[in-house]
């Protein structure tokens, strides 16, 4: 990865996704500029917190960290979500985990990688993914909530128990990832549940 990371960076150098300046792929200002959306509750959590609002740039940056291998776009957006949390207390990260199948043709574990640069206080690999679902941008609001269902578990209930954690995703739409794994964090016995992700959109999906 180091030597892949130098040779990306050379080939394609830092300038911020937002106004151009080099050095950062979203720089200090436009970080503090961009607005934070307001997100509505969603089933089994205390709160959720998002970064920015799911426009067309915000979505171009995240297919790009996710599809096109972009790593380094994790620290910056990782910075940004690190400071919707300066003013709560918890115990753990834990990332929404992918399918394995998915993990292993996009070549990492895109939430695991955020929570590294967020807090050294997380625990991968605790909540897992149980079953290939089908991708949930193509499905309606009703059909988004059957595709998740028992599509998580635990892997040590006794880790997060009376525990405050802060689920990690990268994007929040309709909340059905969120709330699914929210459910079974709190019915293991977690204090509290915090959504955190980088961006949110309120989608009206029937």
């Amino acid at each position: 990865m180091f030597v892949f990371d130098i040779l990306f960076s050379t080939l394609f150098p830092r300038t911020c996704r937002v106004c151009g300046k080099n050095n950062y792929w979203i720089c200090p200002e436009c970080r503090s500029n961009w607005q934070q959306p307001v997100v509505p509750n969603i089933d089994g959590f205390d709160i959720v917190l998002a970064c920015v609002p799911y426009d067309n740039l915000a979505q171009k940056i995240m297919h790009d960290y996710k599809f096109n291998f972009y790593f380094d776009y994790a620290a910056d957006i990782a910075f940004m979500m690190n400071t919707r949390l300066q003013a709560i207390d918890y115990d753990y990260l834990i990332p929404v985990p992918a399918s394995n199948k998915r993990t292993k043709w996009r070549g990492f574990q895109h939430t695991e990688l955020l929570c590294k640069h967020i807090n050294i206080k997380k625990l991968n690999n605790v909540l897992i993914k149980t079953k290939d679902t089908r991708n949930q941008a193509e499905l309606s609001k009703a059909d988004r909530k059957r595709n998740l269902s028992n599509a998580f578990s635990l892997t040590g209930s006794d880790t997060i128990k009376d525990k405050r954690i802060v689920l990690v995703d990268d994007v929040c739409t309709t909340g059905s990832t969120l709330a699914e794994c929210a459910q079974v964090l709190k019915t293991a016995g977690a204090k509290s549940v915090i959504g955190l992700v980088w961006t949110y959109t309120l989608e009206n999906l029937s």
